[in-house]
């Protein structure tokens, strides 16, 4: 059997993949820190805190 003859593709791995799991991190290194975006502080709420989304539909 010549080189020719043989099948192309490599069948298995070179090195073992199934240990290594893919973070966010991993696909997009530079991506922008959007922590900040999650931080809550009643002071920056636009409604009072008597405020009721519920009553407001009501009407």
């Amino acid at each position: 059997m010549n080189q020719l003859d043989k099948c192309p593709v490599m069948h298995g791995s070179a090195t073992s993949n199934s240990s290594t799991i893919r973070t966010n991190k991993d696909w997009w290194p530079n991506q922008l820190n959007i922590g900040i975006l999650h931080q809550y502080d009643r002071r920056s709420s636009p409604v009072s805190a008597g405020f009721s989304y519920r009553d407001e539909f009501k009407n």
